[in-house]
């Protein structure tokens, strides 16, 4: 288990090998898969950046490795490297449309 949806969200994570399941307890009380990221992924920015509870509940899949970021790191090497923060800004935008679709294709 990697944090719990409600904990607090201090560090980002990037997945350098394995695969984490992202979950959350529906209104039904059944849980739900919101998403499974693999190596490469990113996750963890949402809480990381606005400083608010985890939004799932994240747990590995595989054995692996994650490099884990600090708040105060990752808002250092946003304000150093421009061009990583518009790529960035770019995946928010990826995670929220996904999001968007998800909400529309269960209207």
């Amino acid at each position: 288990m990697l944090f719990d949806e409600g904990d607090p969200g201090n560090h980002l994570y990037w997945i350098v090998d394995g695969s984490v399941r992202f979950t959350t307890v529906g209104r039904s009380g059944r849980m739900a898969t919101l998403n499974i990221l693999e190596t490469g992924a990113m996750f963890g920015e949402i809480a990381l950046l606005d400083d608010g509870p985890r939004t799932a509940t994240a747990r590995a899949m595989t054995p692996g490795l994650l490099i884990v970021v600090a708040r105060d790191q990752m808002y250092a090497y946003l304000r150093r490297q421009p061009e990583f923060a518009l790529a960035f800004i770019r995946l928010l935008c990826d995670r929220l449309r996904c999001v968007s679709s998800y909400v529309q294709s269960a209207k």
